[in-house]
């Protein structure tokens, strides 16, 4: 009777070491999966951050580009308004060498 307790007993911390065991693989499996989660998420947060950081770029680039082209449009007109007033000059001056 002794003996069978005792390889009971024995049996019994087997059974509980194994499932223990299987408790730790399962939390090691589990862990390795919200490893592996945290590792995409980390990396879907870098190319968010990348794009976020493009878009940021195309913006300014967007901005600096429309502000050349006031300047260029503004530039454009000031250089129009120089040839008119020197085509006016010019058909003074022929007006005024014909009259002469």
């Amino acid at each position: 009777l002794h003996k069978s307790a005792a390889a009971a007993k024995a049996q019994a911390v087997d059974q509980a070491k194994a499932a223990s065991e299987a408790e730790v693989s399962r939390v090691q499996t589990s862990l390795r999966g919200a490893n592996e989660e945290v590792a995409r998420l980390k990396q879907a947060l870098a190319k968010q951050g990348e794009a976020a950081a493009g878009a940021a770029e195309d913006r300014a680039a967007r901005q600096k580009l429309a502000a050349d082209l006031q300047a260029a449009r503004e530039s454009l007109a000031a250089a129009q308004a120089k040839c008119k007033s020197l085509e006016d000059g010019m058909a003074q001056a022929k007006a005024a060498h014909e009259k002469a």
